[in-house]
């Protein structure tokens, strides 16, 4: 048996450094979001509302969990948040215009209102 993985510390390095990942990733859409705030102010608004209510749904997990269940939570939420990001980045990228990807912007923002009624 693999003394790192019974005592969690190998998923603690990979959760860190998707983590990191992730975080990076926000600023690349930071960056968009710049480029259409003066377009679509409110669908960005919408945006970090839903994003703050993801994260929320996600940690919420853990309230009533033994301790036994919070790495495969851990590692659900990490695919979740990965595939948010991978959603994100398929429907608004830089090659778009600010208005497109506004339009787009609002047909995420419905795809992640449902990610979190699944959760």
């Amino acid at each position: 048996m693999d003394v790192l993985k019974f005592f969690g510390i190998e998923l603690i390095g990979d959760v860190y450094n998707n983590r990191r990942r992730q975080l990076q990733n926000q600023v690349t859409q930071e960056k968009l979001f710049d480029e259409m705030k003066s377009h679509c102010p409110n669908d960005i608004i919408v945006f970090f509302i839903l994003q703050r209510k993801l994260n929320r749904t996600l940690v919420n997990k853990y309230e009533d969990a033994s301790i036994f269940s919070y790495k495969k939570i851990t590692e659900d939420t990490m695919k979740i948040v990965d595939n948010d990001i991978c959603n994100f980045n398929q429907v608004v990228n830089s090659d778009f215009s600010p208005l497109n990807n506004c339009c787009n912007l609002r047909e995420y923002n419905q795809y992640l209102e449902n990610v979190i009624k699944k959760n």
